[in-house]
C-alpha cells in the first residue's frame, strides 16, 4: 500500500503560485531524516552524488 503524502492533507497557503512545487517541497521537508552531521538518511531524498 503506497504511503499517503502529507502535502495532500496540508492547507495550501494563499500566496502559493505553483501548488505542485509547493507540495513537492512540503513532502521532501516532511521526509527529511537528518543524522548527527545533518546528512539525510532517507534514500528517497538524498542527492545523486550519494548514490554512487
Amino acid at each position: 500500500m503506497p504511503r499517503e503524502r502529507l502535502s495532500t492533507l496540508a492547507v495550501l497557503p494563499d500566496d502559493v503560485t505553483n501548488p505542485l512545487l509547493w507540495r513537492l517541497a512540503f513532502d521532501v521537508t516532511a521526509a527529511h531524516q537528518p543524522d548527527q552531521r545533518g546528512d539525510c538518511r532517507n534514500l528517497q531524498i538524498q542527492p545523486a552524488r550519494n548514490w554512487t
